[in-house]
């Protein structure tokens, strides 16, 4: 099915739908990602899943962003999506990084159409003592530009140990540069000043954290932390990177299937 362009009301998403049987999911990319991300998952779970991944407000092919946003705001944005794409039905969502914050934020905000999430290193704010720091990295980038910028998370991001596939990684690296540097800003700033983690003991559906082993920018431990603070979560680590669904998306394929099947919804 082509992708497609939706306006949610004043926001315009690109969204790809695949698979025609099956529970609804719905897949939230990583910071300067887009849905191709989930190219490599989306091909191993289209036989028995609804699927729905979409670029966030300001990536891809999605409207840019100018001036401020909210970790609220992009959830609200998945949440219309989510009722114009399923009406009257409660999804999964699977989300890495950012897009794993807005999933958890999502389930905070609007419980009645989250049937469980699966978050893939989430993005759940920046302590205060380093959010000084983070801001002046985000001045940077707005200031310098993405090109600058990037070559330093790669190893962090994308280690070179699981670059088996040249080509996968290139795209990888090649999408960010092609990032909004304005709409990137917005997002990350919006990511670092969240207070999601003082609310994740109030979420109630089931919910699944993934840590890669390899992450140098969320590692086990931190993610292991936020899985202590929310009722009955999962944790687990898997043989990976920070950017999961690109770099072993046959592993976030299989953590997906368990979390879903374990919360009854398979």
């Amino acid at each position: 099915m082509p992708d497609e362009l939706v306006d949610l009301g004043g926001t315009v998403l690109r969204v790809r739908r695949q698979g025609e049987s099956g529970p609804a999911l719905v897949l939230l990319h990583e910071m300067g990602g887009t849905l191709d991300s989930w190219d490599g998952v989306m091909a191993a779970l289209q036989a028995d899943h609804r699927l729905l991944a979409q670029d966030l407000r300001g990536f891809g092919q999605s409207e840019k962003i100018r001036g401020a946003v909210s970790m609220a705001d992009l959830a609200a944005d998945t949440g219309a999506l989510i009722r114009h794409a399923f009406p009257g039905e409660r999804v999964w969502i699977a989300g890495c990084a950012v897009g794993a914050g807005i999933a958890l934020q999502l389930g905070l905000d609007a419980p009645e159409l989250v049937l469980g999430v699966v978050a893939f290193a989430p993005a759940t704010g920046t302590p205060e003592p380093k959010r000084a720091e983070v801001l002046e990295r985000i001045a940077a980038l707005e200031r310098d530009g993405l090109r600058a910028f990037f070559p330093a998370l790669q190893e962090r991001q994308f280690p070179a140990r699981y670059r088996d596939d040249p080509a996968r990684a290139t795209q990888f690296h090649l999408r960010r540069l092609t990032a909004d540097p304005a709409s990137y800003a917005a997002v990350w700033r919006a990511m670092a000043i969240c207070d999601i983690e003082d609310r994740l003991l109030d979420l109630r559906c089931p919910v699944t954290l993934v840590a890669g082993e390899a992450d140098g920018t969320r590692p086990p431990a931190l993610v292991r932390s936020l899985a202590e603070r929310i009722p009955g979560a999962r944790f687990v680590t898997i043989d990976s990177g920070h950017a999961m669904p690109v770099i072993t998306p046959g592993a976030v394929a299989t953590e997906i299937r368990s979390a879903m099947g374990q919360g009854g919804a398979g």
